[in-house]
This record gives structure tokens, sequence and C-alpha cells, in this order.
């Protein structure tokens, strides 16, 4: 009679698991693409990305006590990701620096395979003409110079025209 009834109390635990809604986990270094977008810039050569994602987070900075939000957006080329902005979701110009207070860009080489393919940005210009997290769209320009600890690179001429930002 009791392994009757631990039986039961095992199936009803492992029907129980599977029933129940789990939370989806998102990769924020691959998220869902945002088909409305477009982001351009110069590396050397004219790139016009094929698809990008703008993320509105809330998240405590290290150092801070204090919440703020931030936009992440991830830019992709040929499957591989080439960009990543991290930034106050405000309109107006802001100075580019590896802080949570600036707007902290990266321009990504080999789709980010070893820690010098990561050239994030030292100095430069992010200014938003268009920051509106209510009808998600995001509109501006870049230009930025990029150190992966042994080298620079710069990117100009970088726009971007979002219209969907996910909210986390």
């Amino acid at each position: 009679m009791k392994t009757k009834y631990f039986t039961i109390a095992v199936l009803a635990v492992a029907l129980l698991g599977f029933s129940c809604k789990k939370d989806t986990v998102t990769n924020t270094t691959t998220p869902p693409v945002n088909s409305s977008a477009a982001l351009t810039y110069n590396d050397g050569t004219a790139v016009a990305v094929d698809s990008a994602n703008a993320v509105l987070y809330s998240t405590t900075p290290m150092g801070s006590s204090v919440m703020q939000r931030e936009i992440d957006v991830y830019a992709f080329k040929g499957g591989m990701q080439v960009l990543e902005f991290h930034f106050l979701p405000k309109s107006g110009s802001q100075p580019v620096a590896q802080d949570f207070y600036s707007a902290w860009l990266t321009y990504i080489t080999n789709n980010g395979m070893s820690g010098s393919d990561y050239y994030n940005g030292v100095s430069g210009n992010f200014n938003l003409t268009t920051c509106d997290t209510i009808a998600n769209k995001l509109v501006g320009t870049f230009s930025f110079t990029g150190n992966n600890g042994t080298a620079n690179k710069s990117i100009t001429a970088g726009t971007i025209n979002i219209n969907g930002i996910k909210r986390q």
C-alpha cells in the first residue's frame, strides 16, 4: 500500500513539473531580432547591419544604490554580432565611455570569439534625436574610437533607426 501511494506521489510531482509554466530566459547576446531596425556605420567600409534589437531594462550599476533604466542594442551582420550598445534612454548627446552613466558602445569582430575582438568605446559621441520608450522608437547618430587593449578601431558615420523596443 505504501508503494502505491509513493508511486502516485512521484508521478504527481513529475506531472506538476511538466505542467507549470516556466519563465523564458533571454540570452542577451543573441536576442530576438527586431525586423524594423536600420543601423549603419563605417569601419573602413560602409556597413548596413542585417538586423538589430533594442532592450529596455532597469539596473543598479556597480557602485551605486540607485536603480536606473538602460537600453541595450545588439546589431548583427552575416549572422554575427558586430555592435553592442548600452546607453541611457534619453534624447540628446551622450559621451562615449566604459560606464553605465554614458553611452558604452562596443564594436565586435569575429563574433566576439576572444577578448581582443571587443573594441570598447573610449571616446566619441552618441546622439539620440528621438528616444521614445512609449512609441518604441530610437533615432540617432554615433561615432567612436574603440580599444581592445592593444589596438584602436574607428567607427564613423553611424546611424540608428529602430522601431521596436523589447522590455525586460
